[in-house]
């Protein structure tokens, strides 16, 4: 029986009691936290789930609550992401399904190539549509799959807060990177859209990862410093989106760390210096459009943010990245004349994952910019640095060989699990 959503009070269970039912409940999620008011939410989706909805009854809760706790410090909510949920992996792979545009609906009507469940992607071996029918299913697998209603914050609630609590807590680095062909969402998920990062319902990831890391040190009254950095990769050269004279940046090793040379550091205090610096830097941003079938347009480039916490030494302590992709789609050899250097990074990543996941050696790291910038962070050996792939896609059919070819690329990340 479904019933509005309705709002009790958590003061009076205890924490054990809501630790139980968030371990048992197969589609919790988390869907923000806010530091300084003390109020976690919750929301559920529980059809079918009859273990579920007996746990919830006895505790007088209804499909849809929101429950509010203004008592409990944040400290023990973060005990309770730590202590009682799956350790965060070395690899969590997201997979997100925008809606289909107009111009698929038109070209082939408003058919999917693939059937989306909650934590794999199955292609449809029945739909006629699909000109490179397999003869058998094949499933994608990953951490989660989040359909084309899936809204900014519920895409952030869990996996992503979850992943910024334990990094924080036992300091190691972390990688948000956004990955996916032209035009499925990869600006939106994980900056926002057109990088608007102000929007408190439509903020990405890394606007609500800086909001709420500074409310961490601010709750923790850790003695850190926060330092900014913005550049952008294109065409194999790295440039400084701070200081627009700082360009063909070189890449060298320091302290068994990877490090670009002569890149702009900035103190940043607060969430909001973040989000100024950040609008500075992309108003630098270059773009060199291409047009992509279906009218769409890509800007070939990597977009990368660093966020660098140091202690009172000057010591790193640990660090944040967000990178964003440019459309994994294949490079047509007539597009522009420097089309061999963008499919150059673009194969290059390739063939690390694939190295990877075959036990291929060695892996062709040094082939392109990005992965010697990713080496830590994609290696299954290098325990003190964590991934989270955020990969978006299409499921029409028209896009079928793009999707597919993200996808497999997420399965085989996420499979790498295993070799850690």
């Amino acid at each position: 029986m479904d019933s509005p959503s309705r709002k009790y009070s958590l003061s009076s269970l205890p924490l054990d009691i809501l630790c139980e039912v968030c371990v048992y409940l197969d589609r919790w999620s988390v869907v923000s936290l806010t530091h300084t008011n003390m109020i976690l939410y919750f929301i559920f989706s529980l059809e079918g789930n009859d273990y579920a909805w007996k746990n919830l009854s006895q505790l007088k809760l209804w499909k849809g609550a929101v429950l509010f706790s203004d008592e409990h410090p944040v400290k023990s909510w973060k005990e309770f992401f730590l202590k009682n949920l799956d350790p965060v992996p070395k690899y969590t792979v997201l997979l997100r399904f925008r809606s289909h545009t107009e111009w698929e609906i038109n070209m082939e009507g408003d058919k999917s190539a693939f059937r989306l469940n909650k934590k794999n992607v199955v292609v449809d071996v029945n739909n006629r549509s699909i000109l490179e029918r397999p003869k058998i299913e094949k499933s994608f697998m990953a951490n989660r799959v989040f359909d084309e209603d899936t809204c900014q914050r519920d895409i952030y609630s869990h996996d992503i807060l979850r992943t910024l609590l334990d990094s924080f807590e036992k300091n190691y680095n972390m990688c948000y990177m956004s990955y996916g062909p032209t035009s499925t969402g990869k600006t939106r998920t994980l900056f926002g859209p057109q990088f608007n990062i102000r929007s408190e319902s439509e903020m990405g990831i890394f606007p609500r990862v800086s909001k709420d890391l500074f409310k961490l040190i601010s709750e923790e009254k850790k003695d850190v410093e926060v330092k900014f950095s913005m550049f952008q990769v294109y065409n194999e050269a790295i440039r400084d989106l701070m200081d627009i004279q700082r360009f063909r940046l070189r890449i060298k090793k320091e302290y068994k760390q990877l490090k670009i040379e002569h890149l702009s550091v900035w103190d940043v205090k607060n969430a909001e210096e973040v989000y100024e610096y950040f609008e500075m830097g992309i108003k630098n941003k270059l773009d060199f459009e291409s047009r992509m079938r279906g009218g769409c347009h890509t800007s070939r480039a990597y977009l990368i943010v660093l966020l660098k916490l140091f202690d009172c030494s000057g010591t790193m302590i640990n660090q944040y990245m967000f990178c964003e992709s440019s459309g994994s789609e294949k490079v047509e050899p007539w597009e522009y004349w420097y089309a061999a250097n963008i499919a150059r990074s673009h194969e290059a990543f390739h063939s690390v994952i694939n190295s990877l996941s075959s036990d291929k050696r060695p892996i062709p790291y040094r082939e392109g910019k990005i992965t010697r910038l990713l080496k830590e962070v994609i290696d299954p050996e290098e325990s003190n640095n964590k991934m989270v792939l955020l990969c978006t896609a299409s499921s029409h059919t028209s896009r079928y060989s793009q999707t597919k070819e993200c996808i497999q690329i997420a399965d085989n990340i996420y499979h790498l699990n295993t070799k850690t």
